[in-house]
Order: C-alpha cells, then structure tokens, then sequence
C-alpha cells in the first residue's frame, strides 16, 4: 500500500510546493526547495507551526539588528544623507552587533552614548546616530513586515531619548573687518568660494557643486536634486558674485568651483582652517550663510524674501503665494554691495594666476 498524501504537498517536477488555505491566514504558497517529500513535510510543519505562532498565539518572527540594517542600506540607497547613516551605523556595530530587534532601547545605547561624550563629541552628531536608530525601529514596527506571516518585525518601537543640544554653538556674524582679514588669509580658490557664499547664501554642498549648465544672467538655477529642500531654488547674483563666477569663467568645462584642475569638494578644508587660525577668526563655514542672512535683514530687506533668498521651505499658504519675483531678489542681494562706512574704502584684491583680482564693493 502506498504513502498517504500529506495535505498541503504538491510536487511541481522534482521539487515539492506547498498549497495550503490557513484560517485567519490566508492560502500559503511557496516552494519547499527540495524534492525529497520527508524533508518537504518537516519545512510545512515549520512553516506552519511559525504563522500558527504569529495568527493565533500572538508571536512576532524574531529579526536580529543586523537583519534590520541590511534592509535599511538596502532601502536607504536614494537619500542624500546615505554616506553619512552608513557612517553612523559604522559607529553603532560594536555595541549592537548580534542584539535581538526588540532589545535595542536607550539602556542598551547608553555605553555607545557615553563613549562618544567622553570623546567631546557635540550632542547633535550624537542625536543624529541616534536619529538613524530611531528611524530603523519605527520602519521595523510600522512598515516592515514578515514575508511568511505578515506581522511588523516589532509590536511597537521604543522611544529613543535624545540628547539636550545646550551644547550647541551659536551662530557668528562675520563682520566685515574679519571678513577682509579672513580673506588676506585665504587662498586664491577658496576666498573666491568664500566671497560667493556670503554674496548667495548657498550652503556649503551647494558652492562647491555649482555647475556651468545651472547658469543664467543674472542667476543660478539649482535643480530639486541639489537642493536641502529637494525644490529647484534661484540663486541671484550680486555685482560681486558676478565678478567672482566671471574670474572663475574657463577654468573648468563643467564646474565653476575648481583647483588645479579638479573640483573642489568642501570649504571646510585643511587650508580654511589653518587660514582660519591665522586670521584669529572662529567661524564656521555655515557662519558666511548666518551672514548673509543678517546682512540681509540689517539692510532692510523683508523675511519673506530673506527666506526666499535663503531657499527656506514655505510653511504657511500665504508664503506659498507671496513668493517674491526675481528683480526683488536681485535688488535684496545688491544691498549686500553697500558696506556700512567705516567699511566702505575696503578693497578686496586676491591673486589670480599672475593678475590681480580687486573687487571693490561700491564701485
């Protein structure tokens, strides 16, 4: 007499499938992977025992940290910060490599916490470790879910309790004194960067990115893919920042911001720093943004349009509707060009190659 027939089993070719309607489930269909009907009936009673768990008793499938990193690289791959999470994830495997999902909460973070307090590292690259945590076991609780049972990796995903920033510094305002000694300090490439972004505005990223084919006349057009925002931004041009990007004109077939031949990629390099430390200046190079915002505002110019300079996502409908038009940007920014007067006869002369380069700022 033959072997009964194991409900559930059928076999495709070699290999055996299964097909089976669970209550409060669903059909299960999937392949065995063997075609040897012993090992096939011991996989449907393993798969069977795993969603009995999870539909009627409640049970979650049990995900390690590594599993959920994995995904997370897997799914990240399109942000612009995803260096920096990789980086952070880095730092963040030897203290919860081969912990379960469901046991990472603030206890466990705690001695990656105090490590890196204990190294003066400053609370808000701390919280954004800490962020990426966060970010992984809300997925895990709210998104993620078991191929074979449909339940989320985790019920729910613990808080995770970020650091008070009252260590943060606050912003300086480059006085336009400091502003010629920093550039006297500077070298050639890099003062002409310097003295764009606080003409601009434009964040760091956003100097040394800039692209020949984003030019206008009288502008810069920043695609969506470019910006903080991921919104296509203006950039309007002073007098000064004209004479800056038409200094730069040549030098590089693709972009504008170029040394020895080769783009630069930060401001905040070795040569700003020790230039930096010359001029007996502390300033940061998110600092010539804070500048050119205050500038902005001691010269009169309305918020909305400072915001709008500054490429600010708009948070109310009026905003939204009140965008201001290019030739109010262009006439904000050319206030920029008039110095206070205890500031007016500075000139400003780099060396370019073998030429002078003076851009006086009321001529």
């Amino acid at each position: 007499m033959g072997r009964q027939k194991t409900p559930g089993l059928r076999l495709r070719g070699r290999i055996w499938y299964i097909s089976k309607r669970i209550k409060g489930y669903g059909r299960l269909s999937e392949s065995t992977g063997t075609g040897e009907r012993r090992l096939a009936e011991e996989f449907l009673q393993k798969r069977l025992a795993e969603i009995y768990g999870a539909v009627r008793l409640g049970r979650r499938p049990v995900y390690e940290w590594t599993d959920a990193v994995v995904k997370y690289l897997h799914e990240a791959t399109h942000l612009r910060t995803y260096a920096d999470q990789q980086r952070s994830l880095r730092r963040l495997d030897p203290y919860l490599r081969g912990r379960l999902l469901h046991q990472v909460h603030d206890d466990v973070l705690r001695p990656f916490v105090s490590d890196r307090l204990a190294e003066s590292v400053k609370h808000s690259t701390i919280n954004r470790d800490l962020e990426v945590v966060r970010r992984i076991l809300r997925l895990a609780s709210r998104t993620w879910r078991d191929g074979c049972t449909g339940v989320t990796w985790l019920s729910e995903a613990p808080a995770i309790t970020m650091l008070r920033q009252d260590d943060a510094r606050e912003p300086t305002v480059l006085e336009w004194n400091e502003q010629d000694r920093l550039m006297r300090e500077l070298p050639t490439h890099l003062a002409k960067m310097v003295l764009f972004s606080v003409n601009t505005g434009c964040r760091q990223e956003e100097v040394c990115g800039l692209r020949w084919d984003e030019s206008r006349p009288e502008h810069f057009l920043l695609s969506k893919q470019r910006t903080k925002t991921k919104r296509a931004r203006r950039v309007p041009l002073n007098r000064v920042a004209r004479r800056v990007i038409e200094d730069c004109r040549g030098d590089h077939g693709e972009r504008v911001f170029v040394y020895r031949g080769n783009p630069v990629t930060k401001i905040n390099n070795t040569a700003w720093k020790k230039a930096r430390a010359r001029a007996r200046l502390s300033i940061r190079v998110h600092d010539l943004r804070h500048s050119f915002a205050v500038r902005l505002r001691e010269a009169g110019v309305h918020a909305w349009t400072i915001s709008a300079l500054l490429g600010h996502q708009s948070k109310t409908i009026t905003e939204h509707y009140a965008q201001p038009r290019m030739a109010e940007l262009l006439e904000a920014v050319e206030r920029l060009c008039e110095r206070p007067e205890d500031a007016a006869n500075a000139t400003l002369k780099l060396r370019v190659g073998g030429a002078k380069f003076d851009i006086t700022p009321q001529s």
